[in-house]
């Protein structure tokens, strides 16, 4: 076990980081209230009294997560096509951004975005003032849809749905990854796997069940 404080500036940044992979690699696994600081501790191999140091807790670790992972998610929305690109162009730049965005960051996704309940007014209302930034950022494509951005109900079949099910895919993935002895999901299939998902998404984002039906039948 590392001391609380080091002198060394390389060191602590290093333990800091260990500290974080080791708590999204556990959340994503665990769920946020099947893991205790110690557990945390232990497996990041640093003394439990640097997570106070650096994050001030559990709760802390898991609200720099969820800004890391929106912080990251913003910027690969907003860079993901040109305004003035097409409907139907920027909806299957955006769904496979989102697919290419899970890959990589398949457990910092499943915990910043994660759903389970998480009962602290803190993290509640971080992840409201994540989703209202990301909905401002997100308007001109929503208004390119035509969709009002007024209407609650409408937005959130148009906002929620998209993520959760590329979300739901990739926590079957990551469970089965981390069941013992199980080979290995996502290197037994290639890029072609995710590419018909995402355009499957797309076809159901744009046309609807019957769309994604019609467009995947063989001609």
């Amino acid at each position: 076990m590392e001391d609380k404080e080091t002198k060394n500036p390389k060191e602590a940044k290093e333990a800091k980081q260990r500290i974080f992979d080791t708590a999204v690699s556990l959340f994503a696994l665990k769920g946020y209230h099947g893991v205790g600081t110690r557990e945390i501790a232990k497996s990041a191999r640093v003394n439990i009294a640097m997570i106070h140091y650096y994050f001030e807790g559990k709760l802390g670790i898991l609200k720099t997560i969820v800004n890391e992972c929106h912080e990251k998610y913003l910027q690969m929305l907003t860079g993901i096509a040109p305004p003035d690109s097409p409907v139907e162009e920027h909806v299957r730049k955006l769904v496979h951004g989102i697919v290419e965005f899970f890959r990589e960051n398949t457990a910092l996704s499943l915990v910043g975005f994660a759903t389970n309940p998480i009962d602290d007014p803190e993290v509640i209302a971080l992840r409201t003032e994540w989703y209202e930034r990301i909905g401002q950022a997100m308007k001109p494509f929503y208004d390119k849809l035509g969709a009002n951005t007024a209407d609650t109900i409408q937005m959130s079949l148009i906002r929620r749905p998209l993520i959760f099910t590329v979300m739901n895919l990739f926590e079957s993935i990551y469970a089965k990854e981390q069941a013992p002895g199980y080979k290995s999901f996502i290197k037994e299939v290639d890029d072609n796997l995710y590419n018909r998902f995402a355009d499957s998404l797309t076809n159901l984002y744009l046309y609807g069940y019957k769309g994604v039906i019609n467009k995947e039948k063989p001609t």
